[in-house]
C-alpha cells in the first residue's frame, strides 16, 4: 500500500495514493468574515 503523509499543525496523517486526485502547493487563505474560529479561511 502507498500512503501521501502530511501534517496539518502537530498532527501527522496518511491517506492511500488511489484516494488522492492531486497535491497542490499551499495557497493564500481569505478570511472569512464573523466565521467561527475554527475555521481558518477559504482557498481558490
Amino acid at each position: 500500500m502507498q500512503v501521501v503523509i502530511f501534517r496539518i499543525g502537530e498532527e501527522q496523517f496518511a491517506v492511500e495514493t488511489n484516494k488522492v486526485q492531486s497535491i497542490s502547493d499551499m495557497m493564500e487563505i481569505t478570511k472569512v468574515p464573523k466565521s467561527p474560529q475554527y475555521i481558518k479561511g477559504l482557498i481558490n
